[in-house]
């Protein structure tokens, strides 16, 4: 339950070996949350998932170029008249890029997402309207 962090940030990565038996019986995989104040969470596992058979409200298609020097583009498309909030945020949970696109019919689009000023590493890119979210990984190269 991550309910506690009140709108701030966490880092979730995963560790350990799908089959620790075939490595040295090292830790079993996991995945866990990183707190600011160096807190570490285990996250308990996923034993099931549901599948909605309804087209998502929203997609992101793909980032190009990925990685990235100046400028990537993100296409993405929506299902239904929706206002589309655009956030690229760096692995501390810190939005460094954000835009908007107001009222868009439903169909595909792109999106010049500017890379120029930001520092190499991974990104993850949002793409939400008021209904849904959608997200994809962009890397920063120079």
């Amino acid at each position: 339950d991550l309910s506690g962090l009140g709108g701030g940030a966490a880092v979730v990565f995963a560790s350990g070996f799908l089959s620790p038996m075939d490595n040295q019986n090292g830790e079993a995989f996991g995945l866990f949350a990183a707190l600011p104040d160096g807190t570490v969470l285990n996250l308990n596992s996923v034993t099931s998932v549901s599948r909605m058979d309804a087209p998502l409200p929203v997609r992101a298609l793909q980032v190009y170029p990925n990685p990235a020097r100046d400028q990537s583009t993100l296409r993405f498309s929506v299902q239904n008249d929706a206002t589309v909030q655009l956030r690229l945020y760096d692995l501390s949970g810190r939005v460094v890029y954000s835009a908007e696109r107001s009222m868009l019919i439903p169909g595909e689009y792109d999106a010049v997402i500017p890379t120029a000023s930001l520092a190499p590493g991974m990104y993850r890119l949002i793409v939400s309207t008021g209904d849904a979210t959608a997200s994809t990984n962009l890397s920063v190269i120079r």
